[in-house]
């Protein structure tokens, strides 16, 4: 695997047009890249590169959604937990967020935690002290490094704006002397026009894509510039 993580979050704009391109136009993809496509296309992906999911659930019969225990079965490892759109619009509190955490690594999945401090926080100065909640009740009674910090400012998330580099540096150092030893990815934003400097902060161990990731130019900069 690369040195650095690429997390190619789709989202649920692509149609089937879409998704036919892709997988046309990039018939393969570094052993470092993780691709997380809409649950209905997960069937299109699972032969031809390493996928993720969006989100999971748990064991047992619940309309709608995934049940954790048939995901090994179809050779997804990798699942998004956490994401702050789902916090937002689905009101997951860290506790359910907790819960799903522990069901994932029961059932040997990797989990990818997304945590992320609002435009409040952030001109309030409570970025450190959100942060460390967030990861203090969704980690609770966990103990694995089969755990991926996905640090996403909300108010970055497809708008177009990022922190400047020095502010997620520290960021990223902070999260690390919190959660030693596990690996911190980076998302809001990232774009191959910014992908470059990104790639550049120090203790970055990769990123989380959110549009780019469903547009093929731009997903082919971003491999190309942080691989290399």
């Amino acid at each position: 695997m690369g040195n650095k993580l690429l997390i190619f979050n789709m989202k649920t704009t692509m149609n089937i047009n879409d998704v036919d391109k892709f997988l046309r136009e990039i018939p393969s993809l570094p052993s470092n890249a993780i691709v997380c496509p809409e649950m209905v296309y997960v069937p299109y992906f699972i032969n031809k590169y390493t996928v993720g999911l969006q989100n999971v659930y748990f064991n047992g019969s619940y309309t709608g959604e995934v049940n954790v225990s048939h995901i090994k079965n179809m050779g997804i490892n990798y699942v998004i937990i956490g994401h702050s759109e789902r916090r937002r619009y689905l009101n997951e509190s860290n506790e359910l967020i907790n819960q799903k955490v522990k069901v994932c690594l029961e059932n040997n999945l990797k989990v990818i935690l997304c945590i992320g401090e609002t435009l409040d926080d952030k001109e309030n100065g409570k970025t450190n002290e959100v942060l460390k909640c967030q990861l203090d009740e969704c980690l609770k009674g966990v103990d694995s490094s089969n755990i991926i910090i996905g640090y996403e400012p909300v108010w970055a998330i497809g708008t177009g704006k990022t922190p400047s580099l020095e502010e997620i540096e520290k960021t990223i150092d902070y999260i690390k002397k919190i959660c030693h030893n596990l690996r911190v990815v980076y998302g809001g934003s990232v774009k191959p026009n910014n992908i470059s400097s990104l790639n550049n902060i120090s203790g970055v161990d990769g990123f989380l894509i959110g549009k780019s990731s469903t547009i093929v130019d731009e997903v082919r900069k971003i491999i190309e510039v942080v691989n290399g």
